[in-house]
């Protein structure tokens, strides 16, 4: 909780698989994204920590690059609670698809 409001994180590790979802997100979370600090990678590959991957998407046509730490951070209200479900259903199912995948070809049960 911050300033007595619920808060979710989302690390949206796949949201180039589920653009669709970004592109149609309300107002009030397109609004917090926009307030997100900027990747500062984007601009200068030698700043910010090693493994940061920063995020880069579109929202209706409007490119961001969003800090990786905090551009999927927002404010819990019930308008915005079924975006971030979606957001994490999809996320969920694209991390699954990626693990069989990586999985050798014999413990997949395709040769």
């Amino acid at each position: 909780m911050c300033d007595d409001r619920l808060k979710i994180r989302i690390y949206a590790k796949n949201h180039k698989s589920y653009s669709h979802i970004i592109n149609d997100l309300p107002e009030i979370i397109v609004t917090q994204i926009e307030n997100a600090p900027d990747c500062v990678k984007f601009l200068d590959p030698n700043k910010c920590w090693k493994g940061c991957i920063g995020y880069e998407f579109h929202i209706r046509g409007k490119q961001y690059q969003k800090c990786y730490v905090a551009c999927f951070q927002f404010v819990v209200d019930a308008e915005s609670h079924p975006s971030f479900i979606a957001i994490i259903e999809h996320d969920v199912n694209a991390r699954r698809i990626h693990d069989i995948y990586a999985l050798p070809s014999s413990l997949r049960g395709t040769k």
